[in-house]
């Protein structure tokens, strides 16, 4: 069982080396196979949408995700299992600055979902693309913050 993750990630300063990627990746496969629900801090840089959604699907309260600068076609969800808790939200943020990560639901109902998800915070990133909702709350979703 994971206990506590600390990923440090190489490259140059603000740029991590591509190596780093498959290896953030392969501590949140790890812990989502094992079914390890551990409360450690977790730092992980996605560069494709399906890093993304494994990563958000693997989330645990403290964990942070890193966007890559990029165009994301995808849908993100969050509900109780991949949400935070008090003191210790999921981050979900662009890596660089502000307008370097878009998240395009590409006409989908909704590009982002909170359904009965808590503390989670969303920074610096556009969301784009949803045919009815760009962001969307239900069930019961609280303690969210969407800022940039």
């Amino acid at each position: 069982m994971v206990s506590a993750v600390a990923l440090a990630v190489a490259g140059t300063p603000g740029e991590p080396s591509a190596g780093a990627w498959p290896c953030a990746l392969n501590q949140v496969s790890e812990r989502a196979a094992t079914g390890a629900r551990a409360e450690g801090l977790l730092a992980v840089v996605v560069a494709s949408a399906v890093q993304l959604r494994e990563a958000i699907a693997a989330a645990r309260p403290g964990d942070t995700i890193l966007i890559a600068p990029g165009r994301y076609q995808t849908r993100i969800r969050f509900d109780q299992t991949n949400s935070g808790r008090v003191g210790r939200p999921v981050v979900v943020r662009a890596r660089d600055a502000l307008g370097s990560v878009v998240i395009d639901g590409t006409g989908a109902s909704i590009t982002i979902k909170f359904s009965g998800a808590a503390h989670v915070e969303i920074q610096d990133l556009e969301v784009t693309g949803g045919g009815h909702h760009g962001v969307f709350f239900d069930r019961g979703a609280h303690h969210i913050t969407i800022r940039h």
